[in-house]
């Protein structure tokens, strides 16, 4: 059984503009409700926003909770609440990983809650969003890791060259985690914002997974950069964000304390023809490394070794006055192929999400339909080559995790999923 609340009052900034539902947080919850995917399939919003998405800086429509201004010398101080959250989950079974944000649901109760203010003075800008969640982890059977360096808890399925850090329980005892949760500090010069932050993102149009980045792992530690709002060329708007952080390993992977913390550095750039356009397509990579790029102590914990990479291109039609929203993202793990590789075999390591919704409107109410496939399978075609699941890793053991969730598609390595839905949502 699994349940949620979104509360999302107004937020203010000047990169948070209006938008109808905050896509980077409602994805953290496992059942979304129709309304707000009809309100977001409706929302007349920055298209941008659909595919680079930082739960740090959404907001709802801002007239529906003004913010407190203060006038502190001279300027405009202003003091919002951020979007809060309630979530919980009650599983009789084992525990399910997929689409707990940054919480882990283990067996029995799981618990949830995040809140906060947003605070925007001249050019700066701050976000302070913490969390807490707990899980009760009651008892069940696990088949335990048959490799003695790793611990008993560590994945059995995911080892030597399809390696990866997702744990099949976190320990044997409740949990009960604080953490900054959604929280960000930026400033803002011109067109571009630069700041740190500890939030979930989710890239690409999926709705219910994004290859390359999504939230449904904890947020990456990290330093970026990004487009305040999408920047307005003769060729059509251009919007941008690129990030450096560290990713960390839990603590129910390895017994080696020196491989612990990862580099992550990544980029997403998005095009549409204009600021009306219901099109927008980009690409966006991702790229991870063993050790630090910032903090290090020692020569030994500095950014070194071979490196993974996923690359992505997406593109998505969002169209509110018809109701219609097609999406579709392409993935590869990996440099990209060779020219004699790509034409040989040009479906090789590809993997994909495509979507489609359509809402169909009544005087009594709206139907919606939706429908979204993810295939993340990766097989063998070439004789010679060896087969690597997707999101697990022959160089870096943790693969692409962060704290022993998936930073990806929750279908999970080599998985595949399907979804078909249709709601009826009343008026009023």
């Amino acid at each position: 059984m699994l349940g949620g609340l979104l509360l999302t009052p107004s937020v203010f900034g000047s990169t948070a503009g209006a938008q109808s539902v905050c896509r980077a947080i409602t994805r953290q919850l496992s059942t979304i409700g129709p309304r707000a995917r009809l309100e977001s399939l409706a929302w007349p919003g920055r298209t941008d926003r659909d595919v680079i998405a930082d739960a740090a800086t959404c907001s709802a429509r801002p007239e529906l909770v003004p913010a407190t201004v203060v006038d502190v010398a001279g300027r405009q101080m202003r003091i919002a609440p951020q979007p809060s959250t309630a979530y919980a989950a009650f599983l009789g079974g084992v525990a399910d990983p997929r689409d707990d944000g940054p919480a882990w649901n283990g067996r029995g109760a799981n618990f949830l809650v995040r809140g906060g203010v947003a605070v925007d003075y001249w050019w700066l800008h701050a976000v302070v969003a913490p969390e807490l969640w707990y899980a009760q982890n009651k008892a069940f059977e696990v088949f335990p890791s048959p490799d003695s360096s790793r611990s008993s808890f560590a994945s059995p399925w995911y080892g030597d060259s399809l390696s990866v850090d997702l744990p099949s329980r976190f320990g044997v005892h409740p949990i009960t985690h604080v953490g900054l949760g959604e929280s960000a500090l930026w400033a803002t010069a011109g067109p571009l914002d630069f700041g740190v932050s500890t939030s979930a993102q989710r890239w690409g149009p999926g709705a219910r997974g994004s290859i390359v980045l999504g939230p449904d792992a904890p947020g990456v530690p990290r330093i970026f950069a990004r487009t305040t709002r999408p920047i307005r060329t003769q060729g059509g708007n251009v919007s941008a964000t690129l990030f450096t952080g560290t990713l960390t390993e839990s603590r129910y992977f390895d017994h080696n304390a020196e491989n612990d913390l990862r580099s992550l550095t990544a980029w997403n750039v998005a095009w549409s023809p204009s600021d009306s356009s219901a099109f927008i397509t980009g690409i966006a990579h991702a790229e991870q490394r063993a050790g630090v790029r910032i903090g290090a102590s020692d020569s030994a914990e500095r950014v070194h070794g071979p490196s993974d990479q996923i690359n992505e291109v997406y593109a998505q039609f969002r169209d509110a006055r018809s109701g219609i929203r097609a999406w579709v993202e392409l993935g590869r793990a990996g440099a990209l192929p060779t020219a004699r590789r790509f034409f040989a075999v040009p479906y090789e390591g590809i993997t994909y999400v495509v979507g489609v919704e359509r809402a169909v409107v009544s005087r009594e109410g709206t139907l919606l339909l939706s429908f979204e496939a993810a295939n993340l399978e990766q097989p063998t075609d070439v004789r010679g080559s060896s087969r690597q699941d997707f999101y697990t890793s022959s160089d870096i053991p943790q693969g692409w995790s962060q704290r022993g969730q998936l930073l990806g598609n929750a279908a999970g390595p080599g998985g595949q999923s399907q979804w078909l839905s249709a709601d009826w949502v009343a008026k009023g």
